[in-house]
């Protein structure tokens, strides 16, 4: 029947189910109404029991917060209000003051209790939602959102009946200031999408702050009609006021609260419907654009290259069309520029997009510190572009273009491993990385042995980890005694040249990681005789791998193997490298005595 009813749904086709989620107001607001239309017609007493719940618990929590305030008149002024007089039949404060603060307790004990009620009734119904749907392939995490996804479905009608009730209640004690708040509330919906705070300010103000200011001004608007309506004399009495004032809040917070809502739902468009919709699959999260790949075009280019080029003294330099490149799923423009006349002037410019712009300063803050002799281009600077985007410039010959993979041979990847051994990272520099990002080592740490005990599939097995658990503090303790090493991970799928000296030149050097030395070589396809190359020829320029062996090496890459099965959770392949890593460690100490 809900199937036959989904179908015939009449705004089904505005609202874009199976669809990327709306984007415009109207077709989100078509979207959610039919949504919650769907719920009430699936579920009708859970939405009206739930909006009945949360309209006591508001009530029962304005009761609540508003008594306080005759108590303390009552205490002030030494007697108790007409209206106080009248209900409790000429009773002084010495007894109404215990019992409104009974009631305070009363009530606010209500509030709770909704709320509580509230909760349980949304877990109830998600949980018979997802049973009455039967979709299979659902994991158990997204199912587990269907209870806070269904409580803003359910927060969202309630909340829509309760302003509308207010806005009855409003227009019984005064009129006119709700004539005042609808006024507003339609100015100020004009306003905010004329004046688009989000796009003009951005993260500079939250959006939560942006919403109370609406609803604060708002308000302050409602307070000043009432002081103008005191000075003409028209004012009605103090219990409307005050009635229309509290209620004319309430509206106000509550738009702010819907808007909000349906922000946060709409982010989350595709799992809602999965999840509440009887026929909708579950579909990937659609991209939006925001029209960071239109900058790579020509006309786009022509407001932010030419001050750029102007800055590195580069206004002759030309894009090359057939060299522009994307990374990181298209939030990395990479664009080659030469001169076009006999000068030898050329420039790389890599352009991150605003939200990972953290991930190119983490790319110039190892570049900036580049030497001679590092397989990485010379970083010139960096500059702000327009709407928040990183661009990293740095130097190029002219003519070089990108090395096609298949020109990346197996003797040039070699010369570039020893080229990243060789790399000298500064202490500073290393000190900083070490604070913010967790290394090998902590990774070992963190392995939860018991656990592996309890995997092992005989006992033979089980005392092969036991064995390596006892060694485990000590080769930890000198895995923190390693040299460190410039790690870039999927080595040779990255972007590359060759420099001037022939040698691959890596051009992008995002997600860069500093690993105890050997972490990332490839013990299995490369053989030992060109390991203990690589480390002599490090050694010359750098001096603290004289130490090193080609033991040291290879044990430090068995362990980063050994993390990686046990984090893709290989129990099997895993319990086979505990003997060897624990021969390894013994037979270095052997070695060392």
């Amino acid at each position: 029947m809900i199937r036959q009813f989904y179908q015939r749904l009449p705004f089904r086709r505005m609202a874009g189910f199976g669809a990327p989620p709306p984007a415009n107001p109207p077709r989100a607001w078509w979207w959610i109404g039919d949504v919650e239309w769907v719920l009430l017609r699936m579920a009708p007493g859970a939405v009206l029991l739930y909006t009945a719940i949360f309209i006591l618990s508001q009530v029962t929590l304005l009761i609540a917060l508003l008594l306080p305030w005759s108590i303390l008149a009552s205490l002030s002024f030494g007697q108790v209000s007409v209206r106080l007089r009248w209900i409790f039949e000429g009773y002084g404060p010495s007894t109404v003051v215990p019992v409104l603060m009974v009631l305070i307790v009363v009530f606010f004990a209500v509030h709770l209790i909704a709320e509580a009620g509230n909760a349980r009734l949304v877990r109830q119904t998600a949980r018979q939602i997802i049973e009455r749907h039967d979709k299979t392939g659902f994991s158990d995490a997204l199912r587990s959102q269907a209870v806070p996804y269904l409580g803003r479905l359910l927060g969202f009608f309630a909340t829509l009946l309760w302003s509308l009730l207010a806005a009855g209640l409003m227009a019984f004690f005064y009129p006119a200031l709700l004539a005042v708040l609808i006024a507003y509330a339609v100015l100020g919906a004009l306003a905010v999408k004329l004046l688009q705070p989000d796009k003009r300010w951005g993260p500079a103000i939250s959006a939560e702050l942006r919403g109370k200011a609406w609803w604060g001004v708002g308000f302050i608007i409602l307070v000043g009609y009432v002081i103008f309506h005191a000075y003409h004399e028209i004012l009605p009495r103090y219990w409307a006021v005050f009635a229309g004032l509290l209620l004319g809040r309430q509206i106000l917070v509550n738009l702010v609260s819907l808007r909000a809502n349906v922000n946060n739902l709409l982010k989350h468009a595709e799992r809602v419907e999965a999840l509440f919709l009887p026929d909708t699959p579950l579909a990937p999260p659609s991209r939006e654009s925001d029209g960071f790949a239109g900058i790579a075009q020509r006309d786009a280019r022509a407001a932010w290259l030419p001050p750029l080029l102007t800055a590195y003294r580069a206004e002759d330099c030309e894009v090359r069309e057939d060299a522009t490149q994307w990374e990181q799923g298209g939030k990395v423009l990479c664009l080659l520029l030469e001169t076009t006349g006999q000068q030898d002037r050329a420039l790389m410019i890599r352009v991150f997009h605003k939200s990972i712009v953290e991930l190119g300063r983490h790319e110039r803050n190892i570049l900036i510190h580049a030497q001679p002799g590092w397989p990485a281009p010379e970083f010139l600077g960096e500059s702000e572009l327009p709407e928040g985007h990183l661009a990293l410039v740095f130097a190029w010959a002219k003519g070089r273009g990108w090395l096609p993979r298949q020109a990346i041979v197996r003797p040039a990847m070699l010369v570039l491993r020893k080229n990243l051994f060789s790399c000298e990272i500064p202490e500073g520099l290393a000190d900083r990385y070490k604070r913010g990002n967790i290394q090998l080592g902590q990774h070992l740490a963190r392995i939860d042995w018991a656990h592996l005990q309890q995997l092992a599939p005989t006992p033979d097995v089980a005392a092969s980890c036991s064995r390596l658990h006892d060694v485990w503090p000590a080769l930890l303790r000198w895995l923190g005694q390693q040299p460190l090493q410039v790690v870039l991970d999927a080595l040779a799928s990255r972007r590359m040249t060759r420099g001037a000296d022939g040698a691959l030149m890596v051009c992008n050097w995002t997600r860069w990681r500093l690993e105890p030395l050997g972490m990332d070589w490839p013990f299995e396809e490369r053989p030992r005789k060109e390991l203990e190359q690589v480390l002599a020829e490090a050694a010359l320029n750098r001096p603290a791998l004289l130490a090193v062996t080609a033991d040291d090496v290879c044990l430090v890459a068995h362990l980063e193997k050994f993390r990686r099965l046990d984090a893709a959770g290989n129990y099997e392949a895993l319990f086979n490298m505990a003997d060897s890593l624990e021969a390894q460690w013994r037979s270095r100490l052997e070695g060392v005595r």
